[in-house]
């Protein structure tokens, strides 16, 4: 899956930002929306995105959420 775990996460999983049970390419447009600033992610949403766990929500995440969502 490079990089990308989908383990879930007290109700949520790790790359599904907008909860609707799978990573596809709208939660990647969340996420690139947060990443540019032109969309503000809540609590959940910023924990639902932060792939690599480094606390932001940054390009590899980005690029590990593009990936699951093509595969």
């Amino acid at each position: 899956n490079d990089g990308c775990d989908a383990t879930i996460h007290w109700g949520y999983a790790t790359g599904d930002i907008n909860g609707n049970g799978k990573i596809d390419m709208s939660d990647y447009v969340f996420l690139k929306r947060a990443y540019f600033g032109t969309y503000k992610f809540d609590e959940n949403k910023t924990k639902r995105g932060d792939i690599n766990k480094n606390g932001k929500i940054d390009s590899s995440d980005a690029r590990a959420i593009l990936i699951e969502a093509v595969s």
